[in-house]
């Protein structure tokens, strides 16, 4: 529990930090323990926890179908005189269904994204607004955040052969990180 405690702080804090470079600040690196000092740590476990709740209800209800069709296809299955067929047939529909369920997780959890970004703004003050705000600020938006996220693709298979991971990913976070608070900018003047 200390450990998730630790890295929400730190993954908080390099968001805080990477949003400040964003915005041409510097910080000197204060900021990623900003969220292990005082009332901070309260307010960042129940974001955390409201969040990951919230994903964790879009995964089970994007993969409740796939999960229906393996427990019948697998339950019901060869042992009780199912003809083969059949059961081939069964598996098919889990495959079909599964990458059903991995496309439908992927696009609700995209609404998601500016969300962490958000909450280390300080903006907000309840959660609830918080994520419906984040839902607003990707209405429109996905297709961009897809695609920088997707450029990333090769830099990261090169980190296997060529460039050390640390590398590429700080410029990823950099990268995540100004296109949140340009989202979050055009948003906000928009309310």
């Amino acid at each position: 529990m200390l450990l998730l405690l630790l890295f929400c702080a730190f993954r908080s804090g390099s968001d805080r930090y990477y949003l400040k470079k964003a915005a041409g600040l510097s910080s000197g690196g204060k900021d990623v323990i900003y969220y292990l000092r005082g009332r901070n740590i309260l307010s960042l476990v129940s974001f955390y926890l409201c969040l990951y709740s919230v994903k964790l209800i879009l995964f089970l209800l994007s993969f409740l179908p796939f999960f229906t069709a393996l427990y019948f296809t697998l339950g019901v299955g060869p042992k009780h005189n199912m003809s083969l067929a059949v059961f081939k047939i069964g598996l098919l529909l889990c495959a079909a269904l599964f990458v059903h369920g991995a496309v439908l997780f992927v696009r609700l959890n995209s609404f998601l994204f500016p969300a962490r970004y958000c909450f280390v703004t300080g903006n907000f003050k309840s959660i609830s607004r918080l994520i419906s705000f984040s839902y607003l600020c990707m209405q429109g938006n996905r297709k961009r955040v897809f695609r920088r996220k997707l450029s990333f693709i090769p830099w990261f298979l090169s980190c296997v052969f060529l460039l050390p991971a640390g590398f590429v990913r700080s410029y990823y976070n950099q990268s995540m990180a100004d296109i949140a608070a340009d989202l979050i900018e055009k948003h906000l003047q928009k309310a």
